[in-house]
């Protein structure tokens, strides 16, 4: 019996040990990592109220006129299919999802215009 009890207390201590290890091991400020701050990233939606094709900006209406950047790797679609900056226009909707730049703005990362596609039908079962 004395040998069960002991082997268990072992067992119990040397886990413990082996958890204050990995622990160690890891740091304990999350700004230390070498990964940077976590990016932010939002939905957006709404009309576009200005397209600047110098800036390469869009401008969606609202009380704050929220504007959002392009990049180059921005994905664009266009009533369900790949477009252009070149291909959205004032008054038309737009949805997606955007990035906080290290300056406090928005870089859209997609951007859904126009109608969403049809969806298919449902086939029938055949019997």
């Amino acid at each position: 019996m004395k040998r069960i009890v002991t082997l268990c207390l072992v067992a119990a201590i040397t886990s413990l040990c082996n958890f204050t290890a990995i622990s160690a091991d890891k740091p304990a400020d999350k700004k230390t990592d070498k990964a940077g701050p976590q990016e932010k990233f939002r939905p957006f939606n709404g009309t576009i109220k200005a397209v600047d094709k110098a800036a390469m900006t869009i401008t969606l209406e609202g009380e704050k006129a929220h504007v959002f950047a392009i990049a180059s790797d921005t994905k664009i679609n266009k009533d369900g299919k790949p477009a252009a900056f070149a291909d959205l226009a004032m008054g038309e909707r737009v949805g997606g999802r955007a990035k906080e730049t290290g300056e406090g703005k928005w870089t859209a990362v997609t951007i859904n215009a126009g109608k969403r596609p049809a969806a298919k039908p449902a086939e029938k079962e055949k019997k």
